[in-house]
């Protein structure tokens, strides 16, 4: 907490950022102090970290709610951009004023100004037309096109498809992708459809981030366990299906800890083992599968078409869809064993891909050990590297952790910091 209110910017972003990560809602308002901080990197780690804290929690939403809104009015527009934007998430919260949100419509920054559209259109209060008309007109085809995407379920009247013409242009894949499923909502509500209409893929895309929203909540409210990495290994051993989360880092310990429990899954009978790898970041899960190789197992992709299909519009919904068939494939053979390395954020117990398996995993996480465990639970300085935790009491949720990857937390500019007997 001391650390919040240190002369060095990097200091107190970086207390910020581990407490967004580790803390709880007792930390809301020394960090909701930093939406105002001067430092423009402070205060938007400061609002990011107010979002992690508070999501899913309709009290501590409320608790955090006023921080977000005073930093509406900061002087930096990217502070005001990074305010709105966290603002869209907070949709546990009722009986909420929006008025400050919606007067920053008239921002004098463009930025600021499809961020807050886009969040109001997110909570369920979309602008009026004639504002819909003024961003439309003045940022479709330019820079902002992408921004306008979270803006589109806003369109109700056929009339509008005509400020559609420009992002169905777009040279971005996702802006175009985006904007013919909003033509195509169009169409069916010119045809009879009710305004709610969405396409099946869209609609399946919503249902993804609903259900994975929902299931990283409750895997918020577990229980963390330390456990000797022994535990893990024979978990391993075991199992029929073991899953790896992971961000995508080349070597390191990530990549030790995989090869260690595949070693450990693999044993003596590789016969009928195999690993399911994405095929868009092969080159990082590299080692993973030379290892497989080594032991004589076979590599197989869980995604068909992704260069040309899901990738250009990255359609997450679909993806998980051919992973989970992939996974369903290969297990229906009697005496079939998988071990599967795959993004964290696909991976979520409980998340859209998990739930549609017919066999239980056992899923290895890594960042969450990095931006969820409870800090009660770390030591003084936060070293997770190395330690594991057994998540819950089913036994089929672990966490490893790992250093080297893209959210490494914390630096060691706050371990410097810590490490000062002044701060003992």
């Amino acid at each position: 907490m001391e650390a919040l209110r240190s002369e060095d910017p990097a200091v107190r972003n970086e207390a910020a950022y581990v407490l967004g990560a580790h803390g709880d809602g007792r930390h809301i308002a020394a960090i909701g102090a930093l939406t105002e901080d001067p430092n423009t990197v402070v205060a938007r780690t400061a609002l990011a970290a107010l979002t992690r804290i508070s999501e899913g929690d309709s009290e501590l939403q409320a608790a955090a709610l006023p921080h977000l809104m005073r930093a509406l009015r900061h002087p930096d527009a990217t502070v005001r951009q990074s305010a709105a934007i966290e603002l869209g998430n907070f949709l546990e919260c009722e009986g909420v004023d929006w008025s400050p949100l919606e007067a920053a419509l008239w921002d004098e920054s463009g930025w600021v100004k499809l961020a807050v559209a886009g969040a109001l259109v997110q909570l369920g209060l979309p602008p009026s037309d004639s504002e819909l008309e003024r961003l439309f007109r003045t940022y479709a085809g330019g820079t902002g096109s992408r921004w306008l995407i979270p803006v589109l379920p806003a369109l109700h009247d056929p009339a509008q498809r005509d400020w559609l013409l420009p992002l169905l242009a777009c040279a971005d894949a996702r802006t175009r992708d985006h904007a013919e499923h909003a033509t195509r909502r169009l169409d069916a509500i010119e045809a009879g459809s009710p305004p709610s209409w969405q396409t099946p893929e869209l609609e399946k895309e919503l249902r993804y981030g609903a259900v994975n929203r929902r299931a990283r909540n409750e895997l918020r409210k577990l229980p963390w366990h330390p456990v000797e990495r022994r535990e893990l290994l024979e978990a391993a051993r075991e199992a029929r299906l073991v899953i790896f989360g992971e961000m995508h880092s080349e070597g390191g310990p990530l990549r030790e800890a995989q090869i260690e429990l595949l070693r450990a899954f693999v044993g003596e009978q590789p016969e009928g083992v195999a690993v399911g790898f994405e095929p868009s970041v092969k080159h990082a899960q590299q080692l993973v599968l030379d290892v497989a190789e080594e032991l004589g197992v076979p590599c197989i992709s869980l995604e068909t078409n992704w260069e040309a299909g899901w990738m250009p519009v990255g359609s997450s919904a679909e993806r998980d869809d051919q992973a989970a068939e992939a996974i369903g494939d290969w297990l229906a053979t009697p005496g079939h064993r998988l071990f599967v390395v795959r993004g964290e954020s696909h991976v979520t117990p409980g998340g859209y891909l998990v739930s549609q398996l017919e066999t239980e995993p056992l899923i290895v996480l890594s960042m969450q050990a990095e931006i969820a465990l409870p800090l009660g639970l770390a030591d003084d300085d936060l070293e997770m590297l190395g330690r594991t935790w057994r998540l819950g009491d089913s036994g089929r949720i672990y966490a490893c952790g790992l250093k080297g990857l893209r959210l490494e937390s914390p630096s060691s500019v706050l371990r410097a910091w810590l490490s000062r007997p002044a701060a003992r």
